[in-house]
C-alpha cells in the first residue's frame, strides 16, 4: 500500500525549474523598471517553494508492506526516513477495520495495535481487511 505520487521526481524538478525561471524573468523585469525589491521577494519566493518540495519529497515514497507466509505475518511501514518493520504470529494476529470516520487498518497481536492503510482509499481498505482474513485462516488451516 503506497501512496499515489502525482509527478515523477523529474517532472517535480522540470516544474521547480520552470518556475523558477518565470519568477527570475518576471523579477528581472521589475527590476530593469527600478523595482529591486522584487528580486528579493522572487528569491524568497522560490526558497519557500524549494522547502515545500523537500518536505513533500521526504514523504513521496511512503508506504505499508504486509507479507503472510506460513509461519510469519511481516509488516513494513516507511514514514519519511523512517522505517518500522514488525513481526507477528499469523495465528494469534487479528485484523479489523477502525470504525471512525476515516478508518484505518488495525492489525493487533499481543498487545501490540498497528495501524496501516493510511495511503490507500477506505473502500480499498476494506477489500484488503477481508483479503487478509482470508489469507490469515487459510495460514492457520495450513499448518493444522
Amino acid at each position: 500500500m503506497a501512496k499515489n505520487c502525482a509527478m515523477s521526481p523529474c517532472q517535480f524538478l522540470i516544474s521547480y525549474c520552470t518556475l523558477a525561471v518565470v519568477s527570475i524573468c518576471v523579477a528581472g523585469l521589475c527590476a530593469a523598471s527600478g523595482g529591486w525589491a522584487v528580486l528579493l521577494f522572487a528569491a524568497a519566493e522560490l526558497l519557500f517553494i524549494a522547502l515545500l518540495f523537500v518536505l513533500y519529497a521526504r514523504h513521496a515514497t511512503d508506504y505499508d508492506r504486509i507479507e503472510l507466509s506460513s509461519e510469519r505475518l511481516f509488516i513494513d511501514c516507511a514514514d519519511g526516513l523512517q522505517l518500522k518493520r514488525y513481526e507477528f504470529n499469523p495465528h494469534w494476529t487479528t485484523v479489523r477495520l477502525q470504525s471512525v470516520l476515516n478508518p484505518k487498518i488495525e492489525i493487533r497481536y499481543a498487545g501490540q495495535c498497528i495501524f496501516v492503510g493510511s495511503h490507500v482509499s477506505a473502500h480499498r481498505r476494506a477489500l484488503i481487511v477481508a483479503e487478509l482474513r482470508r489469507s490469515l485462516r487459510s495460514a492457520a488451516a495450513a499448518s493444522l
